[in-house]
């Protein structure tokens, strides 16, 4: 356990090259909430901005030819990757909580109401959407590299736009799953939560064998 803090502070010194950029990215959405009037649409946007930055660790890295220094670390290979897994899970929670904080204050001042409802559902949408970008984006990066594997970084915003383009179709009804989740809310959030969780660890499982690989 005091191995894989070790791997997460280093990883999360590192993240200190790119703190303007990770104020940019925490930011920016508030301003996409004043134009869209929406929580939810706010909460996704920001998780999903901040989930493109889930390659500055590996770039840094890269840049400063630090896998050496990785190498020589008492820590495992699987106690690095969890490290920055947990960093990275860390830095979304962070990310929900600011930009709940933030976008509720922006709709509050053009007079949007916010329920405890709208509040739940866009924290249950954000960390669904982080988790999912975050599990397919490094293993992407762990087997390429950053350079090569610069295409995974623009996973989430394809994501986010397909989801987009999903909800504004005019034939599509989702009535059936909002009536789903409304009779069963409990249900349905163990479920997801029991998902997030299989999809986080086997995505962890996954680039830990990667390195492993790598590294023999």
């Amino acid at each position: 356990m005091t191995d894989i803090i070790k791997s997460t502070l280093l990883d999360a010194y590192l993240l200190k090259y790119y703190k303007k950029s990770i104020c940019f990215v925490l930011l920016i959405p508030v301003f996409f909430v004043l134009i869209n009037r929406s929580l939810i649409s706010g909460i996704s946007f920001s998780m999903t901005f901040m989930a493109m930055t889930s390659g500055y660790t590996f770039s840094i890295s890269e840049k400063n030819n630090m896998n050496r220094l990785y190498g020589i670390l008492p820590a495992s290979k699987s106690d690095m990757v969890i490290g920055r897994y947990f960093l990275l899970l860390c830095l979304g929670i962070f990310t929900l909580l600011f930009s709940l904080i933030m976008d509720s204050i922006a709709l509050n001042a053009i007079n949007v109401s916010i329920t405890i409802g709208d509040i739940v559902a866009s924290s249950l949408v954000g960390i669904c959407l982080y988790i999912i970008y975050i599990s397919f984006q490094l293993p992407g990066y762990y087997k390429f590299g950053p350079i090569r594997g610069r295409a995974f970084m623009y996973i989430p915003i394809v994501g986010f736009l397909a989801i987009l383009l999903i909800l504004d179709k005019k034939n599509a009804d989702f009535s059936f799953v909002f009536r789903f989740i409304s009779e069963n809310p409990l249900l349905f959030i163990i479920c997801l939560l029991i998902l997030l969780i299989g999809l986080y660890a086997s995505s962890i499982i996954i680039s830990t064998h990667i390195l492993k690989n790598k590294e023999d």
